[in-house]
C-alpha cells in the first residue's frame, strides 16, 4: 500500500489515504496515529453508464477524476485532530461506530443506527432482500421498496 494523500482536517475527507497499485476500489483510511479509521471506493469519471448518477452524489463525492464513497469507523471529527491512543485501539479494534460520508464536510457524516430495531420511526426505510446478501434498508429511498422479504 502507497501513502497517496495525509490527514487532513480541512480536505474533503478525513484521514491519510492509501492504495495498493493506484487501485481505487479499495482505498484505506487512518488516522493521525496510524490507526484504522475508514475505507473507501473510487470509481473513475466518465464511465459509460454515468455511474454513480447524479442522484447518488452525495454520498459519492467528486475528486480529480474520480468519485469517492466513504465509511468510516469512529467519528470523522477525532481522525485528524488526535486520533485514537493504543489503548482505544486495544479496547475498540477497527472502529466504533459505522459514518457514511453524505457531503464534502466528513464531520457531518451520517452515523449509522447500530441494530435494526433503532430504525423504527425514521427515514429508514426496508428494502427488498438482496441474495445471499440479506435484508437492507435505505435512507429515503422509497422507490427501491417493491416488496419481497427475506424472513
Amino acid at each position: 500500500f502507497v501513502k497517496v494523500s495525509e490527514c487532513s482536517t480541512t480536505g474533503k475527507w478525513r484521514g491519510a489515504r492509501y492504495t495498493k497499485g493506484g487501485d481505487e476500489a479499495v482505498v484505506l483510511l487512518f488516522d493521525v496515529n496510524g490507526y484504522i479509521a475508514g475505507i473507501q471506493t473510487g470509481v473513475r469519471k466518465g464511465l459509460p453508464n454515468g455511474y454513480p448518477s447524479q442522484s447518488l452524489r452525495p454520498p459519492f463525492i467528486e475528486d480529480s477524476n474520480s468519485y469517492y464513497i466513504t465509511a468510516y469507523f469512529v467519528d470523522p471529527a477525532i481522525i485528524c485532530r488526535r486520533g485514537r491512543s493504543d489503548a482505544e485501539f486495544q479496547e475498540q479494534g477497527t472502529g466504533t461506530d459505522l459514518y457514511i460520508q453524505n457531503g464534502t464536510v466528513p464531520e457531518n457524516s451520517l452515523l449509522m443506527p447500530r441494530s435494526q430495531s433503532d430504525l423504527v420511526n425514521t427515514k429508514w426505510v426496508e428494502g427488498m432482500c438482496f441474495y445471499t446478501m440479506g435484508g437492507s434498508f435505505w435512507l429515503r429511498f422509497s422507490f427501491y421498496t417493491v416488496g419481497g422479504s427475506c424472513w
